[in-house]
């Protein structure tokens, strides 16, 4: 699982869920290191409702989207 602040690997064009562990971009601001680990802790709790392998998430502070390979 990678998990960057760089938007580029959103481009699922690219990166096509499925073809790779999975991705996870951190969209908060501003950057800083007490926002992120909120936002991961937070995202923590929540993932055990969902698969997240080889899916693309989009991680804001308090939601997140999910991008799964098309059927």
């Amino acid at each position: 699982m990678l998990l960057t602040l760089d938007k580029g690997f959103g481009d699922t064009r690219v990166f096509l869920p499925g073809t790779y562990p999975g991705i996870i971009i951190l969209r908060v601001k501003p950057v800083t290191i007490e926002k992120l680990n909120a936002a991961l802790d937070w995202f923590v709790k929540e993932i055990i409702r969902a698969d997240v392998r080889g899916a693309l998430v989009i991680l804001e502070e308090d939601k997140y989207r999910i991008r799964r390979k098309p059927p």
